[in-house]
């Protein structure tokens, strides 16, 4: 790395090379991960529990981007190795349905110095992911940071039938006077284009868990669970949560 770039621009931009360990508790914009093993070399699987942990770490460390560099293949592995899991999941992003995008590992480490850590991608607040947990595992298809006519929504709930609604968390701060009235204007252009919004306080939240008005803002908008229930049980398949504050 020395070799080509000078040491001015190496502290400047904060460049670092190492293991996951070298990052715990750090961050980066942009990550450049290796599997560190050939296609064509001897290995085993990677399935402890400390392995799972380093993974954790070497794939939650970037603030925007994670390149994976591989030489490995998906049938060089085997699929309880995590390796197999990440490249999996990078490779065939684009191709699995977002119901069925769950990271592999979690994705935010324990704070430092009692600090709060900051929630995961695209999420900008963990009342954000607390809600989202709940919805899907209610059998909700979800999506976070939904993009709509320039404007983002905080979550997307698709029923089956492909009917949707807009949730918005009015989190535990407030933003201001003017981020109020420019949250209410995007709502109201949203809502003349056929959109219907479902807004919930952390206050509220925190009180009553919100199960009964989050629900009946799913059943005013005829919003139906992506997935059936299970015929023995009268229960969703369990989902698991995605997103946690804390690493295992």
């Amino acid at each position: 790395m020395l070799e080509k770039v000078n040491s001015k621009d190496y502290q400047e931009r904060k460049i670092m090379v190492g293991n996951p360990a070298s990052f715990q508790g750090d961050e980066r914009d942009i990550i450049f991960l290796s599997l560190v093993t050939a296609h064509d070399h001897p290995r085993k699987a990677l399935t402890k529990v400390e392995y799972k942990r380093r993974f954790n770490v070497a794939t939650s460390r970037a603030k925007d981007q994670l390149w994976l560099f591989h030489s490995v293949r998906l049938k060089d592995l085997t699929k309880n190795d995590f390796r197999y899991q990440l490249l999996d999941y990078i490779v065939n992003y684009n191709t699995i349905e977002f119901e069925q995008r769950q990271l592999i590992f979690v994705p935010n480490p324990k704070p430092r110095y009692g600090e709060e850590p900051k929630p995961p991608n695209p999420f900008r607040s963990w009342f954000e992911v607390e809600v989202y947990n709940n919805i899907i595992n209610k059998g909700y298809k979800v999506e976070p940071a939904y993009k709509v006519a320039g404007y983002e929504i905080d979550l997307v709930v698709f029923g089956a039938d492909g009917t949707k609604i807009a949730i918005e968390c009015d989190g535990d701060y407030w933003h201001g006077d003017e981020q109020f009235e420019k949250d209410m204007q995007r709502q109201e252009i949203l809502e003349r284009a056929g959109w219907q919004f479902f807004r919930i306080l952390y206050s509220h939240y925190i009180n009553e868990n919100i199960k009964q008005p989050l629900n009946f803002g799913m059943y005013c908008a005829d919003i139906l669970p992506s997935r059936n229930k299970s015929k023995e049980t009268g229960q969703y398949p369990t989902t698991r949560q995605i997103y946690t504050r804390r690493a295992d």
